[in-house]
């Protein structure tokens, strides 16, 4: 019975109107006038109107919301009443007051309510901005000023913990996940909600912390990060290319215009943002291979066919500056391989280019230069011989 009662207060509560208010106005009467002579007030608002005269008895008549008061000489009176409907309504003085009585009138104007906002934020850009073996931070927008929070739990779509609500409402929202367990997956969801009450929750997505002990962690490399490999650093071993038991690894990284293979350790590796990467590589035959990019929240997953061998082929969501993809068989989530590359603003490359072109430009003009002094100078000295001939010839 409790649980009806609570639910029918709720619904009354939400069919209210949001912007009801209750307006009070004082009025005063004089021959022959109201004072203010307008007034305006929102659809829905209770009026209170407290009339009062300054000379004379006077009398207020608004007839179209059933209001018709007397206002005594040198008193005031109270009336009330709900302005329900949107329009412009005439009130005037309803006792005669003297030769002017007839023009004192006055207006009422009630302003249509606004729409009730039903519209829930739109979330974007949910992204992993940094995370550790017990804490994490996620960021993301809104296309509107809403107060945003992180759901979040162990078990896809089992949220056990929730972050605290954001006290101010903004379009750049941030969330940090505390006191989470190491090398532990946790699945989570952004919920968002507008002043309104409109609330919209995203899409699930998923983190893996750090491992506590990864004191040796080669996120930096082009490694293995395996128990048995913390200290190749600096090398991808020939055997990686071969599905030989050691989880899955990467043998080539590309873009739409190059491709590097890692085996020849190549010394950086770069693309241009919004660019669609290829990767191939081996692991066990038929193994599930995840595919992680930092820090792009969306996760990958290809499965090997049966010689071990995987190819991946997408266009992940990657903002400009340094960057890493990880891949690992998923039953066998300790046995990583990390390679490091770059993304840059296409408008760099271009720069990059431009700047090339110039110093061709520059060297070639150098050449040219060199070229005309040489002519000046063998110029100078023919002159020099033809002048010393023609003065001997005078001698003579």
């Amino acid at each position: 019975m409790y649980r009806l009662i609570l639910i029918a207060a709720f619904w009354v509560i939400l069919a209210a109107p949001a912007h009801a208010a209750t307006q009070t106005v004082t009025v005063t009467a004089k021959q022959f006038s109201f004072s203010p002579s307008t007034i305006t007030v929102n659809e829905g608002d209770t009026v209170k109107l407290t009339l009062v005269s300054s000379d004379v008895d006077h009398g207020f008549s608004l007839s179209a919301f059933g209001v018709n008061a007397n206002i005594p000489a040198g008193g005031k009176t109270t009336v009330t009443f709900e302005a329900d409907t949107a329009g412009t309504y005439s009130f005037s003085c309803s006792v005669f007051c003297g030769s002017g009585h007839g023009g004192m009138t006055g207006t009422l104007v009630v302003k249509e309510a606004p729409a009730p906002d039903t519209t829930a934020p739109a979330v974007s850009g949910v992204r992993i901005s940094s995370f550790t073996d017990t804490n994490a931070v996620i960021s993301w927008s809104t296309d509107e000023a809403a107060f945003g929070q992180v759901e979040y739990g162990t078990a896809s779509g089992a949220y056990t913990e929730v972050t605290p609500l954001e006290e101010t409402a903004s379009t750049a929202h941030t969330a940090s996940l505390s006191n989470l367990s190491a090398g532990t997956t946790y699945y989570f969801r952004v919920k968002v909600q507008d002043s309104a009450g409109n609330v919209t929750r995203g899409s699930e997505s998923s983190l893996t912390t750090e491992e506590e002990d990864d004191t040796n962690s080669n996120r930096n490399t082009n490694t293995k990060t395996n128990d048995n490999k913390n200290n190749n650093e600096n090398t991808n071993s020939a055997d990686d290319d071969e599905p030989s038991g050691d989880g899955a690894s990467i043998a080539t990284i590309g873009g739409e215009d190059q491709t590097f293979t890692l085996a020849s350790n190549p010394s950086s590796i770069a693309f241009t943002v919004g660019e669609q990467l290829r990767l191939t590589g081996t692991a066990s035959a038929h193994a599930e291979v995840i595919i992680e990019f930092c820090c792009s929240v969306t996760r990958y997953t290809v499965v090997a066919d049966s010689d071990g061998e995987w190819a991946f082929q997408g266009t992940p969501s990657l903002d400009s500056g340094d960057q890493t993809v990880t891949v690992y068989e998923r039953d066998r989530a300790d046995e990583k391989d990390v390679v490091e590359f770059v993304m840059s603003e296409e408008s760099d490359a271009t720069d990059s280019n431009e700047a090339s072109d110039d110093e061709t430009e520059d060297v070639g003009g150098g050449g040219f230069d060199n070229a005309v002094v040489w002519i000046i100078i063998v110029g100078i000295l023919l002159m020099i011989g033809a002048g010393a001939f023609f003065a001997r010839s005078m001698r003579r």
